[in-house]
Order: structure tokens, then C-alpha cells, then sequence
């Protein structure tokens, strides 16, 4: 599935990417819904990880979870060790407040170098419209049913 990123200052872009396909797709109207787009998109740069970049791996890990845990999500990040192969996804890029991950194996991860913050605790898949986790430097979120909201300020 192909997305349009809009990276404009002063604008929202809300993004919403359905991930499993028909399911979810009558619940929030199709797979792809930009609230606003910015008049001139342009892609993420590809040579760096981006919090979106991160955000779409994580999605991955937790529908994952979700699948083997009867539509329950994970009240802890580091649950999903059996789900996510790189646990530095869990750090924002921007992030200059944590402590950076010094490898990429959960061996020397510790949960406070955890970025993301999980803001709906004791949630399902089944409940689509709550946020789920949030990066606290971007704003950008999870929703329950994996789609991932992109904040871009404020117009």
C-alpha cells in the first residue's frame, strides 16, 4: 500500500492506514484517509528512519500481538519482544531525552529508552477510534485498530 506524506510546517495530516484490509475498511471509510494533505507532499527521506517509519513497524508488532492474544493489545512495550525483531523502533529518532539503545537485540533494551507511551490501557482491536500509543515528541499516534495518525501541527 502506497501512502502520500504531508511534511508541510502548520499543517495536519491526519493519516489513517486500515491494515487488515476489508475488516477494518467500513469502519473508517477505506484504507487511506488524509484529513487535510498539504498542497505540495513530499516522501520521507529513505536514508534515515523517520517516526512514521518506526510507527509502521510498531503497528505490525502489536496487530501481531493482538492476533495471539484473543484482539487484546499490550499494556507493556517490551511484551513485544516475540513481535518486533528490532526493539530501537521503539525509539523516536528525535528523541534527545531517552537514552539511546547502544545495539539492536532485546538483551541490552531496557524500557526507559522507550519513547512511545501507551495511552490506552486494557485495549482491543475491537474498540477502532481510541488512541492507542503516542510518540511524545511528534504527537503521532496508534489507534486500536492499528491505523496510524501522522501530526503535522497546527494550521
Amino acid at each position: 500500500m502506497s501512502c502520500t506524506w504531508a511534511l508541510q510546517p502548520k499543517r495536519l495530516c491526519l493519516v489513517l492506514v486500515a491494515t487488515v484490509g476489508a475488516y477494518f475498511s467500513p469502519i473508517i471509510g477505506g484504507p487511506l484517509i488524509a484529513v487535510e494533505q498539504a498542497d505540495t507532499p513530499t516522501p520521507p527521506s529513505s536514508s534515515s528512519p523517520t517516526c512514521p517509519d518506526n510507527l509502521s513497524k510498531i503497528r505490525k508488532a502489536i496487530l501481531e500481538y493482538a492476533v495471539v492474544h484473543q484482539g487484546w493489545l499490550p499494556t507493556n512495550l517490551m511484551s513485544l519482544n516475540r513481535f518486533l525483531d528490532d526493539p530501537t523502533k521503539l525509539v523516536c529518532p528525535a528523541d534527545t531525552i531517552h537514552p539511546r539503545p547502544v545495539s539492536t537485540n532485546w538483551v541490552d533494551f531496557r524500557s526507559e529508552m522507550i519513547t512511545y507511551v501507551i495511552v490506552g490501557r486494557h485495549a482491543t482491536t475491537n474498540d477502532p477510534h481510541h488512541a492507542y500509543l503516542r510518540c511524545v515528541r511528534h504527537e503521532n499516534v496508534i489507534l486500536n485498530s492499528g491505523a496510524i495518525g501522522i501530526y503535522r501541527g497546527a494550521k
